[in-house]
């Protein structure tokens, strides 16, 4: 199945689906009140899906309406935030929250920030490396290939620029499998307010420049066998 170029009319799909996959996930699980969840993960996708919009050839997604989405979206290095979006979203958030739930979701947010301080040494987007911001697969369509495919093409996007490609993930699953494409955890951290301690990795996988075609040529399937393959459920969002 062919993978589509996405655009801003494709942003209500992407935010659905990335929010359908995020539920339970260790990072975004106690971020929100459960009684709101769906609304605030819509709106906070949409902000972040917007971002990524910004820059042609680095959204994608697969599969169809019968079968299930599987989106992906990385920003270039040196992206430009728009910083002004961001804070009038989180002012948005904050307000309605307790106190408690205020100082979790501040906390989180430091807690991202820092492990990728910490790894980089810099801020986000100001290297030579391509972030990958969301990768999720929605669970009809998990076990198909699409984690693959939509990877495959952003480490392609790498390669014919020579760059480095980073992923964050509190998913142990999905930390294996980027492990099997060639990334690297090279960070980690337990998530502040988070039952069971779960860890976050940052993870980076070296640049290997090459030719275009070269880079789409030997980009080949990585994936655990057919009954132990999960797609990603979680990718790094800030």
């Amino acid at each position: 199945m062919a993978l589509v170029s996405m655009t801003p009319k494709d942003t209500e799909l992407a935010a659905r689906i990335a929010t359908e996959s995020f539920k339970g996930d260790a990072y975004f699980d106690g971020s929100y009140p459960p009684e709101v969840f769906d609304d605030r993960m819509m709106e906070y996708m949409r902000v972040c899906w917007g971002q990524c919009l910004q820059y042609p050839g680095h959204c994608y997604r697969i599969g169809n309406e019968e079968t299930g989405y599987g989106i992906c979206a990385s920003l270039p290095p040196g992206a430009d935030y728009d910083e002004k979006e961001w804070a009038s979203w989180l002012d948005r958030h904050l307000s309605s929250l307790t106190q408690e739930q205020r100082q979790i979701a501040r906390d989180r947010d430091l807690f991202s920030d820092g492990l990728h301080a910490k790894t980089t040494g810099v801020p986000i987007g100001q290297n030579n490396t391509l972030w990958v911001t969301l990768l999720c697969v929605e669970k009809r369509a998990r076990g198909c290939g699409y984690g693959d495919v939509l990877l495959r093409r952003l480490l392609a996007l790498a390669d014919e620029h020579g760059w480095s490609a980073s992923i964050e993930t509190a998913n142990p699953m999905a930390r294996l499998w980027y492990q099997r494409a060639g990334f690297l955890v090279v960070n980690q951290g337990i998530i502040p307010h988070a039952q069971g301690d779960p860890c976050m990795w940052f993870l980076l996988r070296p640049s290997r420049p090459v030719s275009p075609q070269i880079a789409q040529e030997r980009i080949r399937p990585f994936a655990f066998p057919l009954e132990e393959h999960h797609a990603p459920k979680l990718m790094g969002v800030h």
